[in-house]
């Protein structure tokens, strides 16, 4: 069986909406990932966000490259 992997955008929106109202905004997530211009900027922000966060997560629970510098 594949293994996908975690969308912390996705994450983030199921957690923060209920119901119905999940489909809006990931309507939004998909049309942000298009063309983040095509949205409006609080969303934009809003995704941005979570995405530099996302980010910094994976920096600090990534494990150092064995053949990166020291």
């Amino acid at each position: 069986m594949q293994q996908t992997q975690a969308d912390p955008l996705v994450d983030a929106l199921v957690k923060g909406f209920r119901g119905q109202l999940r489909v809006l905004p990931l309507d939004i997530l998909e049309q942000y990932r298009s063309n983040p211009q095509s949205v409006d900027a609080s969303w934009r922000e809003y995704f941005d966000r979570l995405s530099e966060s996302r980010s910094r997560n994976e920096t600090r629970t990534r494990a150092p490259d064995p053949n990166g510098p020291a």
